[in-house]
């Protein structure tokens, strides 16, 4: 759900943004913004959180790639 929320978030501030610098609305660029923005904040959520990640994958993936 947090994903769902940064989307709509950096897509309105995007969208104020560009009206405020001067320019058009411009729907397709803030939806890009947005878009790109919760998948660097997703991937950072990976990376910061392997091990949580790594406690959901199934027992014999973690001996696989986790050698103990």
């Amino acid at each position: 759900m947090k994903p769902f929320f940064v989307l709509i978030a950096v897509f309105i501030l995007a969208l104020r943004i560009i009206k405020w610098g001067g320019g058009a609305r411009d729907l397709p660029i803030s939806a890009r913004i947005a878009m790109s923005s919760t998948l660097v904040f997703t991937a950072v959520g990976h990376f910061v959180f392997a091990e949580g990640m790594a406690m959901i994958a199934p027992l014999i993936m973690r001996n696989i790639y986790h050698d103990h």
